[in-house]
């Protein structure tokens, strides 16, 4: 496997994880949303506000938030450790 190609399919893993952590923050914003109303009624959505919210209080939101919220954080995860590989590894050289 040549550097080219190693570096082709970590940026591809990268990739696959930022769109799965796009896809992961929007259901929480759909999943959580009445969460969101109860717990933080004084907060507006938007920009991150309804994650920030029910993280803060995990174990008093539905069963389906909560799962949406572990299932963003695991995709979070996965996008910082791509990025961090992606980072780590040497530039490709042109042939």
């Amino acid at each position: 496997m040549t550097l080219r190609s190693i570096t082709l399919a970590m940026s591809a893993v990268a990739f696959i994880a930022a769109a799965g952590g796009a896809t992961a923050a929007s259901k929480v914003s759909q999943v959580c949303v009445a969460d969101f109303h109860k717990l933080c009624p004084s907060a507006t959505a938007g920009r991150g506000a309804v994650m920030r919210c029910v993280k803060t209080q995990l174990d008093t939101v539905t069963p389906d938030c909560k799962a949406a919220v572990q299932t963003a954080q695991t995709a979070r995860a996965a996008r910082k450790a791509a990025k961090a590989a992606a980072a780590q590894s040497p530039a490709p050289t042109q042939q």
